[in-house]
């Protein structure tokens, strides 16, 4: 199958049992009649009025930019080879892309995104969302490929869709030993507790991109000790499945939480459709650069005026002093193997690839 995936049901023509035509919404969602083709994106059938509740939902929830690794910063503290070395594709993808977004596309995105429940990279229902009033069902490890994760060819590759999806519920302070310092709790546990100052910028950098949240306060949560757990060990990650999960997570939340990932959601439509004329992008992403890093005290400045990231202590960090050198040695949690699930309600810790929304708290 190409990477189309299973294209379905135009909802913006007639039905074929029927003759009738869906509903028009486009007044009550508030796209002007003589926007012909504009107005597919708001096109919804009478049936679907769990789309137009979400959609009312998210009419009231402002957009968030995201932000991206600045090399420039990098290369000025001298951490470019070191950021390259272990942080590799397709996560070095997601966290240097340069995104903007439609608001037209987030709207109806996110009022029709289904994300199958433990499902395998490659069914191909595994995600499902309208675009352009067409409903779409594609495989998570195709939603990689079309927002430009991986190629295509690269799709069925263990790196890119074999890779880690959570950390068994009974390791996460096993993980956090090997990178910080203290206790961890993924509800209040800070950056500044990394050892590694590389760390703390690549978590600041989560925090805008792959695992984008508002005012995330430097918490470092699971979402984000998953991704710092795969860098340190070198494990592989399954970043199309983090970043789906993630906009499943955004799509459930509520005001005044801003509708986030609108990137790669625009990086996705725009392989369907043609954006209409009458639709706007939004500004590029912005990035991580000294400014904040020296707002997060990440910056140390020497009397000959170069600069180096430095330790909590205020003290300059010395490269050879990499957390890698001196991490306690443990077992690193086993990759994840897909394998047919029984109840969808059973607990992630039982196999399945899904978080148990039962405790959203600690993800978000």
């Amino acid at each position: 199958m190409g990477i189309l995936g299973n294209r379905r049901l135009d909802t913006g023509s007639c039905s074929a049992s029927t003759g009738a035509c869906p509903a028009d919404f486009s007044q009550t969602w508030g796209v002007p009649a003589e926007h012909g083709m504009a107005k597919k994106f708001t096109r919804f059938n009478a049936s679907e009025l769990a789309a137009q509740a979400r959609y009312d939902v998210l009419r009231t929830r402002p957009e968030e930019n995201p932000r991206q690794v600045c090399m420039d910063t990098l290369e000025a503290v001298n951490q470019i080879d070191r950021f390259n070395n272990i942080v590799t594709s397709p996560l070095q993808v997601a966290l240097c892309t340069r995104l903007h977004s439609v608001h037209e596309y987030n709207m109806e995105f996110y009022s029709t995104f289904v994300l199958k429940a433990r499902a395998d990279p490659f069914d191909n229902d595994g995600v499902e969302f309208h675009c352009g009033g067409t409903v779409y069902s594609i495989s998570i490890a195709q939603f990689g490929a079309i927002v430009g994760l991986y190629s295509e060819e690269d799709a069925g590759d263990e790196e890119n869709t074999g890779g880690l999806r959570e950390i068994p519920e009974n390791q996460p302070q096993a993980v956090w030993t090997q990178i910080g310092e203290g206790h961890y709790n993924p509800s209040r546990t800070k950056s500044t507790q990394l050892r590694d100052p590389l760390y703390r910028y690549i978590h600041r950098v989560l925090s805008y991109s792959l695992c984008q949240r508002h005012d995330s306060g430097g918490v470092v949560g699971l979402r984000d000790l998953l991704v710092l757990h795969c860098i340190h060990n070198r494990v592989n990650l399954d970043v199309p499945y983090l970043l789906l999960r993630n906009m499943h997570l955004n799509q459930l939340a509520t005001p005044p939480t801003p509708i986030l990932f609108g990137g790669w959601i625009y990086r996705l439509f725009k392989h369907f459709v043609r954006m209409p004329r009458s639709f706007q992008k939004g500004p590029w992403s912005g990035k991580v650069d000294m400014v904040i890093c020296r707002s997060m005290n990440l910056i140390y400045e020497a009397d000959d005026g170069t600069v180096s990231f430095q330790t909590v202590q205020g003290h300059a960090w010395n490269p050879q002093e990499a957390l890698v050198l001196h991490a306690p040695h443990i077992h690193p949690p086993p990759q994840y193997h897909y394998q047919h699930h029984g109840d969808p309600g059973q607990s992630s810790s039982q196999g399945g690839g899904f978080p148990n929304f039962q405790s959203l708290h600690d993800l978000l």
